[in-house]
């Protein structure tokens, strides 16, 4: 009988494993949510027990029987980036985990372009030090926690605290390495120069392996914990996004990932790293050995949704509860009987603050244009046509370096909506494929798992056996054509509000 792996996404959000046999067909999936902890408005934290805690459970649901025990060889991680968890000599942590979402770190990162400038850094890391991402939460604890900062044995991210929670060894990988603002892209390995700046050594990080090389195998812990044997190899994971570029197909040269995640992520692959100061797209190492990725990130993206839902609709959800109700599909129906640009209204969804192409941090979210006439379901379509602007404003950018797109994937919780991946093809244009697998973080992961177990050969070969099928979504002209007009108004209205937003600091 085949062999079996592990795909496990331990999101900002979720938790999702999933399991398939050597052939790429999917046995099953299971997931489990958490929350995040939001405080002092600008601080985003988790705790790290809550992952641990998914992913034992979501193992323990796919994994029934003990013939399906005996028949799984591997596992492998795509996980949630830019996390930072301090943790002590036993490998607990000794503070909640401060997310990526994060912006606490705003005066460090102010004093570190001060001082050394932007370009610094973006030329190590393809990063700028905006106020996230863990060098500059690791400045942060060093003034604000330094009890915390001196009894740190490490610094993990997500991917590297749940590896060392599977097999009590310490390493991560070079997508995850990425974007942690302390990993040299040209190098290819930890810089000693922004070590320096974070005030830590090398040995209080991980040891980096490429994704798809084994790590090691379970402890005995963590085998019984799991409910799996011992001698399941664990191999190195990626940078979820990386995972979904995988999973869904999205990896050769000149095609186009967007990924309806809690944050929108743009992700073009390439086969050569491109470094651009002025246009703040994101280069990183793919999991795929020798491709790189220029990634722009919309920080606010499906959690816009979530906002809306838990502020406008959640009284309609506490009184129907019956199976199978779904609010969005209603909205949906509503919103689509609505013309292109939501009866002129423009929704931005910088709630906290613009991230690529604008990296504006005072800038905030809203809706220009209300009236008296206007309803909910307007801000509904609204805020579908604001990230569409926001997809379209990251395209060009990529476009004006010179770089093509041949095909756009779409995946993530907006597919789930034909409208809003209509919105899409219409505001950018392209055709949108979408493919019929849902999980494209997990299916990367588990074919890592399959490279490291040794079936597969390459991520590539990898892909290929899961012969996912897609559907194509073809723009309206009509609309391609209002919402390129709108597009200049809503770039326009961006930069005119931004002397606004300051000074409501």
């Amino acid at each position: 009988m085949d062999d079996l792996f592990l795909g496990i996404d331990v999101g900002t959000t979720a938790t999702k494993t999933l399991l398939i046999n050597q052939s790429g067909e999917v046995i099953t999936l299971a997931q489990q949510r958490y929350e995040i902890i939001p405080s002092h408005n600008t601080w985003v934290e988790q705790d790290p027990e809550d992952w641990w805690d998914a992913v034992v459970k979501t193992v323990r649901k796919v994994v029934r029987g003990d013939e399906t025990k005996k028949r799984i060889k591997g596992i492998s991680l795509s996980t949630q980036g830019g996390t930072l968890i301090p943790v002590d000599l036993e490998g607990k942590p000794l503070r909640k985990a401060i997310t990526w979402l994060d912006q606490r770190a705003g005066k460090q990162g102010k004093s570190l372009e001060e001082k050394f400038g932007g370009d610094f850094f973006y030329s190590r890391t393809g990063y700028k030090p905006h106020s996230g991402l863990p060098l500059l939460y690791i400045c942060w604890l060093k003034d604000n926690e330094p009890k915390v900062f001196e009894k740190t044995n490490k610094f993990l991210f997500v991917n590297d605290y749940i590896i060392y929670k599977l097999t009590g060894k310490y390493y991560t990988d070079p997508s995850n390495a990425s974007i942690t603002m302390l990993y040299n892209l040209k190098l290819r390995d930890w810089d000693e120069r922004l070590l320096q700046i974070a005030s830590i050594s090398r040995q209080k990080l991980s040891g980096i392996k490429d994704s798809g090389v084994p790590i090691g195998k379970l402890t005995n812990l963590a085998a019984k914990t799991i409910n799996l044997s011992q001698d399941v190899i664990v191999s190195s994971g990626g940078h979820d996004q990386y995972c979904s570029s995988l999973g869904s197909g999205a990896f050769g040269d000149g095609n186009c990932l967007v990924s309806c995640g809690t944050a929108w992520v743009l992700l073009f692959s390439r086969d050569r790293a491109i470094f651009d100061a002025k246009s703040n797209i994101i280069p990183g190492r793919h999991v795929i050995k020798d491709k790189w990725g220029a990634m722009a990130t919309i920080s606010c993206g499906g959690v816009v949704m979530e906002w809306f839902k838990n502020n406008f609709i959640g009284s309609y959800i506490n009184n129907n509860k019956k199976k199978g109700d779904n609010i969005y599909d209603l909205y949906n129906k509503k919103a689509k009987d609505i013309p292109a640009g939501s009866n002129n209204l423009l929704f931005f969804p910088h709630f906290i603050g613009s991230t690529a192409p604008t990296w504006q941090s005072s800038a905030k979210g809203g809706v220009i244009g209300l009236t008296l006439s206007h309803t909910k379901y307007d801000i509904f379509k609204s805020i579908m046509e604001g990230l569409g602007f926001e997809v379209l404003w990251n395209i060009e950018v990529i476009k004006d370096l010179g770089i093509s797109i041949k095909r756009i994937k779409m995946i993530g919780g907006a597919t789930k909506s034909n409208l809003w991946s209509q919105i899409i093809a219409d505001i950018t244009g392209e055709r949108i494929f979408v493919p019929f697998a849902t999980e494209a973080a997990c299916l990367g992961a588990a074919i890592l798992a399959g490279v490291g177990g040794g079936v597969f050969k390459t991520p590539e070969e990898g892909f290929e056996k899961l012969q996912i099928k897609e559907k194509e979504i073809i723009p309206s002209q009509d609309n391609v054509s209002k919402y390129r007009k709108l597009f200049k108004v809503y770039k326009e209205t961006f930069w005119k509000l931004q002397d606004s937003y300051r000074g409501l600091r």
